[in-house]
C-alpha cells in the first residue's frame, strides 16, 4: 500500500495541474500538454517501481507472453479501420494518414496511462480479489481525471456525470485488466484504452462505419486471445 499511495500521489501531482490549466485557466495551454497529462501515471509508475523495487513483483511487460500477438492486437484493428474508411470516403489518402496518426499517437498517449494503471497498479494490487482490484483501480482512475468530471458543471451535473463515469471506468478496468491478466501484455491494455477513446472522440470521422469497425475490433481481440500463449508462472 505505501507503493500504491506514492504512485498515486505522484501521478496526480503531475497530471492535475495540467487538467486544471486545460479546463479552468486555459490561457497559454497547448494541445501537446495532453502528453504530460497522460504520462503522469506512467512517470509515477517508473518512480514507484524503482523506489519499491525490493518488494514490487512485476509480471506485466510491454509485450507479455507474445510479441507477435501483441503487435497484431494493436495494428490489425487500425489496418482494417483504415482500409474501410479509405474505400468509403472521398479522400482515401487523407483517411489513411488520419488512421496512421491515430495508431502512432494513440499508442504513445495510452502507454503513459496504461504503464500506471495496468503496468504498475495491477501488479501492486495483486493480493486483492479480482473484483475488488478492478473496482479499486477503476475508482481511482476516474478520480485521477480530476477537472474532466466537474469543469463547467453544476453540482447536479457533476453527480450525473460521476454516476456514469465511475462505473464506466470500473467496467473498463475489468475489461482491460482481464485481458492484460491473460496476456501480461501492456500493449493489449493500450489497445483497449485507445479504442474506447476512438469510439467516443472520433464518431464524426468514423460515422456509420463504427458499426463495422468496433465489432470487427472485438472479433480480432477474441480470436487472438483464444490461443494466447500462457504467461510464465512467477
Amino acid at each position: 500500500w505505501p507503493a500504491i499511495v506514492v504512485f498515486y500521489l505522484i501521478a496526480c501531482a503531475i497530471s492535475w495541474p495540467f487538467f486544471w490549466w486545460r479546463d479552468y485557466t486555459k490561457d497559454g495551454y497547448r494541445s501537446w500538454f495532453i502528453f504530460i497529462i497522460m504520462w503522469g501515471p506512467g512517470i509515477a509508475a517508473l518512480i514507484a517501481t524503482y523506489l519499491f523495487r525490493a518488494s514490487h513483483v512485476r509480471t506485466i511487460t510491454l509485450f507479455g507472453s507474445s510479441v507477435g500477438r501483441s503487435l497484431a492486437i494493436w495494428f490489425l484493428p487500425f489496418a482494417f479501420a483504415a482500409a474501410l474508411l479509405a474505400i468509403t470516403r472521398e479522400d482515401p489518402t487523407g483517411m489513411l494518414k488520419v488512421m496512421a496518426q491515430a495508431a502512432t499517437l494513440g499508442f504513445l498517449l495510452t502507454l503513459g496511462e496504461e504503464l500506471g494503471w495496468r503496468g504498475f497498479l495491477q501488479d501492486a494490487t495483486r493480493s486483492l480479489r479480482p473484483w475488488k482490484r478492478y473496482v479499486f483501480i477503476g475508482t481511482i482512475w476516474a478520480l485521477w481525471h480530476f477537472t474532466n468530471n466537474f469543469a463547467d458543471r453544476s453540482p447536479v451535473q457533476v453527480l450525473a456525470k460521476a454516476s456514469f463515469y465511475v462505473p464506466m471506468c470500473i467496467a473498463l478496468s475489468w475489461l482491460a485488466g482481464a485481458m492484460t491478466e491473460r496476456t501480461r501484455s501492456l500493449v493489449v491494455a493500450c489497445s483497449v484504452h485507445a479504442w474506447v477513446n476512438l469510439a467516443f472522440e472520433m464518431q464524426g470521422l468514423m460515422g456509420r462505419t463504427q458499426a463495422v469497425i468496433l465489432p470487427l475490433t472485438l472479433a480480432i481481440w477474441w480470436l487472438l486471445l483464444r490461443k494466447w500463449p500462457a504467461p510464465a508462472q512467477r
